[in-house]
């Protein structure tokens, strides 16, 4: 067992929980006297950070989300105050998520966060093109295609870079006018792509 006092010294490993501390003196003449106080030892906070899919090169840079407790700070390659920008290349990269309770005590978790080049991309079109209201959105978000274009599909990036909903081109081909139903859709940044007969466009779209 581990003792909390060893030379003066107190070790907070000895572990969670309240300890009694004695103070004891005697002065020159023989007299003695002690007095007691009590030592608090907490946890260290547990923390955790959720897997992050892969996200494209050229994808916007977006909001670190998934680590636990909330209130915490991202730190790594790529990242400034919390948001992690592809645009710094193809490889993978360490994500740590470091959290400090009220009392200074802190610890962290990580994952890796992979960019990749993605093939088939050749084309990026000016977001300009889709008109996206509201945004931020609720319930739903209404999408316009503003040229002679065609969108034929679409894909909903979260922040992770998880795919959380699409639309194929049998439902959307030829559309002008669609919206999104976002009632099972959690609050956050998301990455909108739009595939169109003359490349991609990339739109954010803010849910409350």
């Amino acid at each position: 067992m581990q003792v909390a006092v060893a030379d003066d010294t107190f070790n907070p490993a000895v572990g969670a929980g309240t300890y009694t501390i004695d103070y004891y003196y005697t002065d020159s003449n023989g007299c003695s006297g002690n007095s007691s106080a009590q030592m608090t030892v907490v946890p260290v906070p547990v923390t955790s950070l959720n897997p992050f899919g892969n996200v494209c090169s050229d994808a916007q840079a977006f909001v670190l989300t998934g680590g636990s407790p909330s209130g915490g700070i991202y730190i790594g390659q790529g990242i400034t105050n919390g948001i992690f920008d592809p645009a710094i290349g193809a490889g993978t990269y360490s994500v740590s998520y470091y959290y400090e309770d009220s009392l200074g005590c802190s610890t962290g978790s990580n994952q890796d966060i992979t960019v990749d080049i993605c093939t088939g991309i050749t084309n990026i079109i000016s977001d300009a093109t889709v008109s996206l209201y509201p945004n931020p959105a609720d319930k739903k978000v209404n999408i316009d295609l503003n040229s002679d274009d065609k969108i034929n599909s679409l894909e909903l990036y979260n922040s992770s870079g998880a795919i959380v909903y699409g639309k194929t081109n049998f439902e959307i081909k030829s559309l002008k006018h669609f919206e999104i139903d976002l009632s099972l859709i959690s609050p956050g940044v998301y990455l909108l792509r739009l595939y169109s007969e003359n490349g991609i466009i990339n739109k954010k779209l803010m849910v409350e």
